[in-house]
């Protein structure tokens, strides 16, 4: 190696220089003379799903569609139809192992080479199950306040329960639905039963999603009805807390059913746009329902900026809220459990 000496530092400074001042000069010439009306970009709606297949359609590049189809798998990794897609666009590109196990990936997730065997979707009614934490010292003739925990995506009701008994809250009734849609495979990976709401893993097309969020919003409402008729209830309405695509769900419940709603907390929510959940936030601020929104800094799974989202969806839609930025991952620690523990105390009456 060269030795390093003060004119070889001063070059570097002075590129260095060079370069921070060809950088402003360029964010300058960005922005618009004054006076000048600038219009925003168009937001692209399109799913990953959706951009590879108009990429595929237009004989687009195959190695964008693969990017594409690969980040699109990762959110979705149980959909047959883009892993027997991804397995076709590897092929082209001579990627013979990858093909091989995305087209395995597309096997066992139900995918039939067979074109007279078609999936379509239909509404179905069926019983769903819901677990509840019972007051430890129940007393005859006494009734309690009611508060609703909804699950996130792959988790079960158990967790819930779980979360329910850190609480520590013994004059409250815990209701924990099961989210309506079994995922087979982490089921089986895990030995355990693992739920969303979502419908992911069964190939739901993107134009059914909203309907979706409809139909799983309505079984948390009759889980919710449900219990208030049989468990001996106090409260008119309900808290309902929510867990990651709970947390969600918490939202779209409270914005489709308000008049059972009582308060809302979200917990490290994810949010999903068709849902359309930020946009009716307005019902909120009609019924009086506050909102109480928690979220860890480094969560792993939802980012931060979701919970920003929905804040910035609470001010503009004037609902009462409050938020809790805590240290920590994808789960609440004991300062933000305390924050969470002291909102029902004041609101699940």
């Amino acid at each position: 190696m060269k030795h390093v000496t003060k004119r070889h530092i001063l070059l570097l400074a002075i590129v260095v220089a060079v370069w921070q001042v060809s950088k402003v000069q360029a964010q300058v010439a960005a922005v618009p003379p004054q006076g000048t009306t600038v219009t925003p970009p168009k937001v692209d709606k399109r799913s990953l799903r959706e951009k590879a297949e108009e990429m595929i359609a237009k004989k687009g590049n195959d190695s964008t569609v693969a990017e594409l189809l690969e980040q699109w798998m990762l959110a979705v990794p149980a959909d047959p139809e883009s892993a027997y897609t991804l397995a076709q666009v590897y092929g082209r590109l001579g990627r013979k192992l990858d093909s091989a196990a995305a087209m395995d990936v597309a096997w066992q997730n139900g995918y039939t080479a067979d074109p007279r065997i078609q999936t379509f979707f239909a509404t179905q009614k069926r019983y769903g199950r819901y677990k509840v934490l019972m007051p430890a010292r129940m007393k005859p003739k006494l009734t309690y306040p009611m508060v609703l925990l909804l699950q996130g995506n792959g988790n079960s009701s158990d967790m819930m329960i779980q979360l329910a008994r850190s609480m520590q809250l013994d004059s409250v009734i815990f209701v924990c639905p099961e989210a309506p849609y079994l995922k087979l495979k982490e089921s089986f990976s895990s030995m355990r039963e693992r739920f969303t709401a979502s419908g992911d893993g069964y190939g739901v097309a993107d134009k059914l999603l909203p309907q979706v969020v409809d139909y799983s919003a309505e079984w948390y409402y009759n889980a919710l009805t449900d219990a208030r008729e049989k468990l001996p209830v106090s409260n008119v309405k309900t808290t309902v807390v929510g867990f990651s695509q709970g947390g969600f769900y918490s939202l779209a419940l409270a914005t489709r059913y308000t008049e059972v709603v009582g308060s809302v907390v979200t917990i490290c929510a994810s949010m999903y746009e068709y849902g359309k959940v930020i946009q009716n936030l307005k019902v909120l601020h009609t019924y009086g329902v506050p909102v109480l929104v928690t979220h860890a800094l480094n969560d792993p799974v939802v980012p931060f900026q979701t919970s920003k989202l929905i804040v910035g969806g609470l001010v503009e839609a004037g609902v009462d809220h409050k938020f809790f930025a805590f240290e920590g991952g994808h789960w609440p620690t004991a300062e933000a459990m305390a924050v969470m523990k002291q909102w029902i105390l004041n609101y699940a009456r």
